[in-house]
């Protein structure tokens, strides 16, 4: 007889003496001799095998928002068990063991292979050091003051930039920009040592030597590349597939809008960054496709320092996690090259795009590119961001438009 029917023979009183209301809302009455309570509440047993679970590990009995299900061995779990057993990797997400947990220099919680990507030991002091940071010296790395104890000639650091004419006609920009050139071979390259711009080490990924910058911007900044690349080409230096070129953008200034404005910008044309380098380093697992999207970014409401903690490794094309340690955008993307003229391209053309999507904003930024096809953004990123008929000229062949 249903509650309707009870209610017009007047025997909901007696039925509610004896029988109760699912408190999980499955609107069942139920003898009060088979229900069970829970907490503050009154469960049909059906509803109460939904609703609550028994941990694995101490056998206490939880409700579901109390719960952790989410673990490689599919058990249930308490909280407080599952954070003595498990925890999530800060870089990629995935689910652990504690046994396996390693810190990075910020204290996040990493699984062994995104720690592995993006940090290493001093072979000499122990300490954690970022690879980016690391000396190597007859196959070992250091840190850099076990460096400078061991005997690893032809290193040295840049002993100070400084644009002394501030001219930026040419870079277009103020931005500050860094950049590491790997290479295969380069004879006679201790010149550089008194220069000032330029620092070599070496790298495990190439045979030749890392030529990394001091901070560079304006117009003198582009001058110390062509002196490298001058340097290089009398002296015959060669790079080859397994060398790269990366490039630092300065975001020291910027707030989140316009951290979120460039990383979607970058995201929405990645397919014609890739176009304007060579094909096979569409595919290299050193500078991947990013594997967050601009639906990610769309969707996010933290940080943007929180963001990038959420998007995994440092091995995108344009890494976004060299904001957290270097406050850049590291973008990886670029073939080796000891071209002054390509490598200088390369520089006005992402700091003047980095200029443009951080002063017009994300939502703009947004507007502007959702939905456009790589010649549409071609057009609006040489309109306007670059503005110079030479660098359009120059991307416009690597596209064929």
């Amino acid at each position: 007889m249903s509650i309707m029917q009870l209610r017009m023979f007047g025997l909901v009183p007696l039925v509610e003496r004896y029988c109760s209301l699912c408190d999980n809302r499955c609107s069942e009455h139920f003898h009060t001799d088979s229900n069970l309570e829970q907490g503050r509440g009154i469960y049909c047993w059906a509803c109460y095998d939904l609703t609550f679970y028994t941990c694995e590990n101490c056998g206490e009995e939880f409700n579901d928002h109390d719960l952790r299900a989410n673990n490689p061995d599919d058990n249930n779990y308490c909280d407080d068990c599952w954070n003595r057993t498990y925890f999530t990797c800060e870089h990629c997400s995935d689910v652990c063991s504690q046994t396996h947990c390693m810190f990075s220099l910020h204290g996040d919680s990493l699984c062994e292979d995104c720690w592995c990507e993006s940090y290493i030991n001093c072979e000499q002091c122990g300490d954690v050091i970022s690879i980016d940071d690391c000396f190597t010296c007859n196959g070992y790395h250091y840190c850099r003051d076990c460096n400078s104890e061991t005997d690893c000639s032809g290193n040295f650091r840049p002993n100070g930039f400084c644009n002394r004419s501030g001219r930026t006609t040419d870079t277009g920009s103020e931005r500050c920009f860094g950049l590491e050139l790997e290479t295969d071979r380069c004879d006679d390259y201790n010149n550089l040592a008194n220069g000032g711009a330029w620092g070599a080490k070496n790298d495990p990924s190439c045979n030749g030597k890392e030529f990394y910058s001091d901070i560079l911007d304006g117009d003198e900044g582009l001058v110390a590349i062509a002196e490298l690349a001058d340097l290089a080409k009398q002296n015959n230096w060669q790079v080859c597939r397994s060398c790269g070129y990366h490039l630092h953008i300065d975001m020291r200034q910027e707030n989140d809008d316009s951290l979120f404005a460039a990383a979607y910008a970058y995201r929405a044309t990645q397919i014609l960054w890739q176009h304007f380098v060579d094909n096979h380093r569409h595919s290299n697992p050193y500078c991947h496709p990013a594997r967050w999207s601009c639906v990610d970014i769309s969707d996010y409401h933290g940080s943007f320092r929180q963001f990038v903690r959420s998007i995994g490794g440092r091995y995108a094309w344009v890494n976004l996690r060299a904001y957290e340690e270097y406050s850049t955008f590291e973008i990886r993307l670029h073939h080796a090259s000891l071209d002054g003229n390509e490598i200088c391209n390369w520089v006005k053309a992402h700091i003047r795009f980095v200029d443009w999507a951080t002063t017009i904003g994300y939502d703009k930024v947004k507007e502007k590119m959702e939905n456009t096809s790589i010649k549409e953004q071609f057009d609006i990123i040489a309109r306007e961001a670059w503005q110079d008929d030479k660098l359009r000229t120059y991307y416009a062949r690597k596209i064929g438009v």
